[in-house]
């Protein structure tokens, strides 16, 4: 999967002409599917408010090859975020989790996932 990231279009945009903004912006043919990852309104200049958009596009062909093809500057490879698997198994103590920062909050969900 290919993120591409700056793509601007107007506010009127519809979703059946994202793949034409990016083949348009960036260079890339062959786009088989783009699912927005980003949204934001860029409203520095008040005479020309628009759309900013980053995209995760799937593409035909090898994606390593059409990154060094492509001269858009906002393209990298991205691979899609997943949990680990945690095989439920029962534990001879009950853990303990020391601290709530994003760290202890991960460890707390595996744990809880595998039926601590």
């Amino acid at each position: 999967m290919i993120r591409v990231s700056n793509i601007q279009a107007p506010l009127s945009v519809k979703e059946s002409d994202f793949k034409n903004l990016i083949a348009k912006q960036t260079g890339i043919q062959n786009i088989l599917s783009c699912k927005i990852a980003k949204r934001s309104v860029d409203a520095r200049k008040k005479n020309n408010i628009r759309f900013l958009f980053s995209f995760d596009v799937t593409v035909q062909g090898n994606e390593a090859e059409v990154l060094k093809k492509s001269k858009y500057p906002y393209l990298s490879l991205e691979t899609p975020f997943f949990l680990p698997s945690v095989p439920k198994k029962s534990f001879a103590r009950r853990p303990l989790v020391c601290g709530t920062g994003p760290a202890g909050m991960a460890a707390a969900l595996v744990l809880a996932q595998a039926g601590a």
